[in-house]
């Protein structure tokens, strides 16, 4: 008898072996197992989808965003169905940008239909944008997470495919991470000691969590 689960994830998305080894079992009266090589997973399953995403990201000297334009080209493998539209979504979301462009296509390509895994779509898009941000902040020799609050969604903000925020706490998260003892105060005067120490942050929580986490495959 099955239970409810929670958020799919990916695993609990699609079947593949599931349905074989139910008739097997029903037929045989015996509990029935069954495996993949790694072979036929990647033949027979949906894997991730491979990405092209391009970002232009514009801000003023004060470091306040003013713009931002999206491209994102998702593999959808033999048939349609890519999550390029949650990467659209998501690509701008955590920022309030006041003029948003954005571009999504789902790309067939000969290859098995991609599936979910851990956010699907968001995880390629958010990469993309966090780069451009960092390397916005590192022009602008502004502290990437003063960047973060200035720009951050907060209530009210409108999301570039219609949704207008009720509290999202965005702010308070980035204020949070601020408080961290890992997160030093600029040396030499300049704010990318910062910035170091932010990314160090990022790592080090990067190490504690990657056994749990799945990876995301990104095309060049």
């Amino acid at each position: 008898m099955p239970t409810e689960i929670g958020g799919g994830f990916g695993g609990k998305i699609r079947v593949y072996l599931e349905p074989v080894a139910v008739l097997l079992s029903r037929k045989s009266g015996r509990p029935v197992k069954v495996l993949m090589n790694r072979a036929d997973v990647f033949e027979a399953t949906g894997p991730t989808p491979g990405s092209f995403i391009r970002v232009k990201m514009a801000a003023d000297k004060s470091g306040r965003l003013t713009a931002a334009q999206a491209y994102l080209a998702y593999e959808a493998g033999a048939y349609p169905g890519s999550p390029v539209g949650a990467g659209a979504m998501c690509v701008f979301a955590c920022y309030d940008i006041p003029h948003v462009v954005v571009d999504g296509y789902d790309i067939v390509v000969n290859k098995p239909a991609t599936s979910a895994y851990r956010a699907p779509g968001a995880t390629n898009a958010a990469f993309a944008v966090e780069t451009v941000v960092d390397e916005l902040c590192e022009k602008l020799k502004i502290d990437p997470l003063d960047f973060r609050v200035k720009n951050g969604a907060r209530e009210g903000t409108r999301r570039a495919d219609g949704p207008v925020y009720p509290r999202v706490g965005m702010i308070e998260t980035v204020e949070a991470a601020r408080q961290h003892p890992h997160y030093q105060a600029p040396l030499g005067g300049a704010n990318r000691g910062r910035g170091v120490a932010f990314r160090l942050l990022v790592q080090h929580r990067s190490e504690v969590e990657a056994p749990r986490r799945a990876s995301t495959r990104m095309a060049p």
